[in-house]
């Protein structure tokens, strides 16, 4: 849900606040800022439900608990480096953010949030080519097991994550301007 959540976040943010873009001068990144504030804010609030769930029902977790921040930012960022480079799409076709909605939903069932990864097949071909495989298989590791297992594909994941992030940041930068003019029109 985090992901969803940070997926959502910066086209939601742009998209409620269009009248101000067009007429307030501010620092645009403030919007996606928020949107990330917004999105951690949420994620704890189910982080503290999920705490209480695990000792309702005596799980036992690992001291690894703790790395757990390195694989939720990883989701966190992946979110927000996809809806930040839908940003633009999202502000000239109206139907982006509904339809972010629609395949989403089908895509989870592509990684193995609720299930474990199968180890032969073609569904286990499809969850070793997607991104979030890894970041979903080290949030898991690190709660129940300790390390992650597959630590090389998951430091992949979140080191080409954090520099396409920065790329996107510029395209969103050099992007708005424009699509604030279009908005205007």
């Amino acid at each position: 849900q985090l992901f969803v959540d940070a997926l959502n976040g910066p086209l939601k943010e742009i998209n409620l606040n269009r009248s101000m873009l067009t007429k307030v001068d501010f620092p645009k990144e403030a919007l996606i800022i928020s949107s990330i504030g917004q999105v951690l804010f949420s994620f704890f609030i189910k982080l503290i439900l999920l705490t209480v769930i695990l000792v309702i029902f005596r799980v036992s977790v690992q001291w690894t608990i703790i790395l757990l921040i390195f694989p939720m930012a990883g989701l966190l960022g992946m979110g927000i480096l996809i809806g930040v480079l839908l940003v633009p799409l999202g502000v000239l076709y109206k139907d982006i953010q509904q339809g972010l909605a629609l395949i989403i939903q089908p895509l989870m069932l592509l990684t193995p949030v609720i299930y474990p990864p199968p180890s032969e097949g073609i569904l286990a071909k499809i969850m070793n080519l997607n991104p979030i495989t890894p970041l979903i298989l080290a949030v898991r590791d690190c709660i129940f097991t300790g390390f992650p297992r597959p630590l090389i594909p998951f430091v992949t994941v979140c080191g080409i994550t954090f520099l396409l992030l920065f790329l996107g940041w510029i395209i969103y930068r050099l992007a708005l301007p424009i699509l604030i003019e279009r908005m205007e029109a």
